[in-house]
């Protein structure tokens, strides 16, 4: 997976679009988790489309996507978490975000209730092994 520090728009937007930062980790062997940072918009959204598709490639049965650092985010980030999960047929995608920018997109466009959310990454973490021991 292409682990670039930062993605700036192709010079053919005058390179005005500000960085985006994507790492991918696993928390355990069956949890996947990428570190988003910075905005997320028109320009930006397609990297981290690829990014998150990355991420499935590396077959998590649960991605978590840490939304904390993210600064700046429109309707075309919706977009791609919302086609990332449906790409999720197998594993579950979870948004860990406090209240900042993507909360705030998804209250005002009623999609609050298409991913889990969590307020850090333990909540994530300890939702899923919850729901491991109960499937057991």
């Amino acid at each position: 997976m292409r682990t670039d520090p930062a993605y700036r728009a192709s010079d053919e937007d005058g390179g005005t679009a500000a960085p985006l930062t994507v790492r991918f980790s696993h928390v355990r062997p069956s949890i996947g988790l990428c570190e988003v940072e910075g905005e997320v918009d028109v320009a930006t959204a397609p990297w981290l489309r690829s990014q998150l598709h990355a991420a499935l490639g590396h077959r998590p049965a649960h991605l978590i996507v840490d939304m904390c650092g993210i600064t700046f985010f429109s309707a075309a980030g919706l977009r791609v978490l919302r086609e990332t999960s449906e790409e999720c047929a197998g594993p579950r995608l979870a948004l860990v975000e406090r209240d900042g920018p993507v909360s705030h997109v998804l209250t005002m466009c009623g999609a609050s209730a298409l991913f889990p959310q969590f307020r850090d990454l333990g909540g994530a973490v300890r939702a899923w092994d919850a729901r491991q021991d109960t499937l057991r």
